[in-house]
């Protein structure tokens, strides 16, 4: 009897639910649209009637067009005019009742605040329809010649809409594919259920989707793009910003900074001139050729970051950071997940637990906490710069080239120091405790670990491991 009352009440808290959000969804895309949803549909004996109507306009006048429930196409034309052919398609048995409904269906061309607004007369049918011509659905379809070097703007609900060859393009459309194309100037994107094409845009690009990929190429000024609930590919921007969620990014050439904030999605940047920015969570980030610096914050994805120029910042959890050939300083936080780099020029800072921790090929100073975790250090040459580490739980190891010259503070609580550096005096030795100095001294380095050993190899053991 309890677990039904709950079924019951569980039951009406996702009727409610569901009332609520298609009483949203109606206030968002209007009642026109909200036919799609309620018995419209597109289907069965149809005809098709062409209209066409052609206005003269001054150079540089704006064209607005609007249309729902058909394509839009927007392309370049003659110069001082506007030519529009409208496709009605009808949906009626019978082509004579088709045909009369057809030429209820009017191409209106209005001028308004300096513009041509393009659209038809479909809100008036909608209110219209009575008796037997409400069983007639129809679509109206939209291809529109501008002259060359107009500004555009469309608005389409439910339909495909495609913009080429224009001075600048203001678009917004739903539940079907947006394709704009050749723009000398800026573009800017609204869509809904739909995936969205943008290349060769001159100017800068602002785009939002919502539940559809997005694929821009050829961007000469900077992409701003806030895409929900699918994937973001970009290739050759002049700069580019992704806020998002459930989705992956994947950026190559980009001419300027890369800046991401998403959530659920991988990310991959390649080629960056500039510096890159990028955090999302429950996947990975991999980025290469950076030329400014990087910083990445990810929880639940694992880091790789590759010939980074400037100085890096990376924080990771439950995963892996990897960092080969960076130019500048690295500052690592990893919880629960190791940190292997090789090639660092400007030494690091790193904290990291749960995995081992291995530099190789470093050089500069380096600064390390780990817990339960191994530490292995492998300098790129003498050691010319501070090393200081401390572990619990996990056993440190470093290679001294010849050449260094070092004055060492070495602890093993519940451990052993072990050493086989040729010259390295030690001033002070007991259990679990090491004082020494290498070629006359000068450069701190403190090793300490609990739980753990310590253990410096000489040059002869570190050719043993890179001969």
């Amino acid at each position: 009897m309890k677990g039904a009352k709950i079924g019951l009440l569980l039951a009406i808290l996702a009727f409610g639910s569901t009332v609520e959000t298609a009483w949203r969804i109606r206030n968002r895309i209007g009642p026109g649209a909200w036919g799609w949803f309620t018995g419209r549909h597109f289907d069965g004996p149809s005809f098709t009637f062409d209209a066409q109507q052609t206005e003269v306009v001054a150079a540089s006048t704006p064209v607005e067009v609007e249309n729902a429930f058909g394509a839009v196409n927007v392309s370049a034309g003659a110069p001082g005019e506007v030519r529009v052919t409208l496709r009605k398609v009808v949906y009626l048995g019978a082509q004579e009742k088709a045909r009369a409904f057809a030429d209820r269906i009017q191409l209106q061309a209005v001028r308004e605040g300096g513009a041509l607004r393009v659209r038809t007369n479909r809100a008036d049918l909608d209110h219209r329809l009575t008796g037997g011509d409400s069983e007639a659905d129809f679509q109206t379809h939209l291809d529109v010649l501008v002259p060359p070097g107009t500004a555009v703007k469309v608005q389409n609900e439910h339909g495909a809409v495609a913009v080429t060859d224009v001075a600048r393009a203001d678009v917004s459309a739903s539940f079907d594919t947006v394709r704009v194309e050749r723009i000398a100037g800026p573009a800017a994107i609204e869509a809904r259920h739909g995936d969205v094409h943008a290349t060769g845009i001159k100017g800068d690009l602002k785009l939002t989707n919502r539940h559809g990929d997005v694929t821009i190429e050829d961007v000469e000024g900077k992409a701003t793009l806030d895409v929900q609930h699918g994937e973001v590919s970009a290739t050759r921007v002049g700069g580019l910003v992704v806020t998002g969620a459930h989705g992956d990014v994947t950026a190559d050439a980009v001419h300027g900074d890369l800046d991401v904030h998403t959530q659920h999605g991988a990310v991959r940047g390649i080629d960056v001139t500039g510096r890159a920015a990028v955090e999302t969570s429950f996947q990975g980030v991999t980025l290469e050729k950076v030329g400014g610096d990087a910083r990445v914050h990810t929880e639940h994805g694992d880091v790789s970051l590759t010939d980074v120029t400037g100085a890096v910042d990376a924080q990771a959890s439950f995963d892996d950071v990897s960092l080969t050939r960076i130019g500048g300083p690295v500052t690592v936080t990893v919880s629960h997940g190791a940190v292997r780099a090789r090639g660092l020029e400007k030494g690091a800072r790193v904290r990291a637990s749960g995995d081992e921790v291995v530099l190789d090929g470093f050089r500069g100073p380096v600064e390390i906490e780990a817990e339960r975790a191994v530490v292995r250090l492998v300098p790129a040459g003498a050691i010319v710069a501070a090393v200081k580490v401390t572990a619990t739980h996990g056993a440190i190891e470093l290679d001294v080239p010849a050449g260094s010259r070092i004055d060492v503070q070495a602890s093993a609580q519940s451990g052993e120091i072990t050493t086989d550096v040729p010259g390295l005096s030690a001033t002070q030795m007991s259990s679990g405790k090491l004082a020494a100095t290498l070629g006359g001294g000068g450069n701190a380095v403190v090793l300490s670990t609990s739980h753990g050993d310590v253990r410096l190899r000489g040059a002869a053991a570190v050719a043993e491991k890179a001969p």
